[in-house]
């Protein structure tokens, strides 16, 4: 275990939420190294946050996480592994269906030889047709079926977005916000809380480091001095570097 995740133990769950608004069972997760509710996207922004106000390095909580994201991965590849099995397949009931009429076209032949009365004869080759009639419906009915399993079409569902996004300055606070689908930019100077399309990208700055974000029922507080630059992706937010904030925007610091 790393000592910054000793300090943060030491410190515990319910202080460390008072003062970060992470919530506990998120905390918790990460002492226990419980992942399974949480996304690579939050890990990264809940360690940034608890890196800068505690102070700590927890480097070793995210190589701990990725490599259990590995495990899992390989587990759900080896669950997906196809298992051969033996069924009787539309194109096995298709060639048993012509078979049997192979069979019951030479049964017709040698029943209907010379010497039987016409009535005799007429009968057999009347139910040879009637049983071919049969036959070809069945063959028609495959082929329907056939059609319709290739035209099914899987669609992806789409992604759950939070209902609000809402920036709330603790003092008078600017803040410039870019659309990271047309890189349009706005800035505002106020006190007042600003809300935000919560279905879309943002890229976003702030002149210090002193607001809160709400993220649907999630608060995530924030105190440092300082410009702090995030980014806003499929309902999650996290701390960003210069770099990283130019790359995304272009090659431009605002």
């Amino acid at each position: 275990m790393s000592s910054g995740l000793e300090r943060l133990k030491k410190e515990g769950a319910q202080k460390i939420y008072e003062t970060t608004h992470i919530s506990r069972q998120n905390i918790e997760a990460i002492f226990n190294a419980s992942y399974a509710g949480i996304t690579k996207v939050q890990l990264d922004g809940f360690i940034s946050i608890l890196e800068r106000e505690y102070k700590v390095d927890l480097s070793a909580v995210k190589a701990d996480y990725l490599s259990c994201r590995e495990t899992v991965e390989e587990n759900k590849k080896t669950e997906a592994e196809p298992v051969e099995i033996f069924t009787n397949s539309p194109k096995q009931r298709r060639s048993l269906i012509l078979a049997a009429a192979a069979f019951i076209v030479v049964i017709a032949a040698l029943i209907t030889f010379p010497g039987d009365d016409n009535t005799s004869a007429a009968i057999e080759v009347n139910e040879s047709v009637a049983v071919e009639a049969v036959i070809i419906e069945e063959l028609n009915a495959t082929d329907e079926n056939l059609t319709m399993d290739e035209e099914v079409v899987f669609t992806p569902s789409e992604p759950v977005f939070p209902e609000k996004l809402v920036i709330e300055p603790k003092a008078k606070l600017w803040m410039g916000y870019i659309d990271l689908k047309t890189l349009q930019r706005s800035q505002k100077l106020t006190s007042r809380s600003i809300d935000l399309d919560p279905k879309k990208g943002w890229l976003l700055v702030f002149g210090h480091g002193y607001f809160k974000i709400h993220i649907g029922d999630e608060v995530m507080d924030f105190s440092a001095k300082g410009k702090v630059r995030m980014i806003y992706e499929e309902g999650q937010v996290r701390e960003i570097d210069s770099a990283e904030f130019k790359e995304r925007n272009r090659g431009n610091n605002w």
